[in-house]
């Protein structure tokens, strides 16, 4: 099992960038997201994310072309989400059957069948030009099963529901980047909301920092520690 988040790491990344994008340049790395959300499509088992999404959601976060993002780790979430009411929906990092409100029953985000659980049985692969960073991850380190309050609502750390990388990965806008997520699949395979009136979706997010044009030609030089990443 992948371990989770530690401000160390996270701290060794931030350093590194600051002592060349800060101190030489004042550029200040950002603690950031990309946030990147795809429907999921009955009998699909195969979803790619375009972290630079010219067009992204209201709850989602693509990539500057002249930005550079480096991860400290990452995650995969279900949302149920209501066209009608956006950026409300729990975001839910393991998959779970899921409940209408009712006079009986309140309200539980979740999908119609189990059919969605073989995603833990998928993999990860991510690519940066010719290079792979990830080629067959397991996705069962994403799952992570919560406790629930009142209400049928999780309780849901989402730091600790991350998996740390002990890979570099980095993702700039210049760059042509592929994040791609496999799992089993059949035609039958029903990946729908219980709830009437949602729409199921996978999310990929990762954290991490952020130098808003740090990709610029003045950055490529041997100075630059991450100088292979743009």
């Amino acid at each position: 099992m992948y371990p989770i988040v530690q401000i160390e790491d996270s701290r060794k990344i931030f350093d590194k960038l600051n002592a060349y994008y800060g101190v030489k340049f004042g550029i200040n790395p950002e603690f950031s997201q990309i946030r990147i959300e795809e429907t999921l499509v009955d009998g699909q088992g195969v979803y790619n994310f375009d972290i630079k999404k010219e067009r992204p959601g209201v709850t989602e976060q693509s990539l500057r072309r002249n930005d550079l993002f480096v991860a400290t780790n990452i995650g995969f979430y279900f949302m149920m989400e209501n066209a009608s009411k956006p950026g409300v929906s729990y975001l839910l990092p393991f998959a779970q059957k899921g409940e209408a409100a009712s006079e009986t029953t309140t309200y539980k985000a979740g999908f119609t069948t189990d059919d969605i659980q073989a995603l833990y049985n998928g993999k990860l692969y991510c690519q940066t030009g010719t290079i792979v960073n990830i080629e067959d991850m397991p996705m069962s380190v994403f799952q992570r099963v919560p406790e629930y309050q009142a209400g049928n609502v999780p309780v849901i750390d989402m730091m600790k529901s991350q998996v740390t990388l002990a890979e570099k990965l980095a993702f700039a806008g210049t760059q042509d980047h592929v994040v791609r997520v496999s799992f089993p699949s059949f035609t039958a395979a029903d990946y729908s909301s219980a709830t009437e009136g949602e729409v199921a979706k996978l999310v990929f997010i990762a954290y991490g920092y952020k130098v808003p044009s740090g990709t610029g030609d003045k950055f490529r030089t041997d100075e630059n520690p991450f100088r292979n990443m743009i």
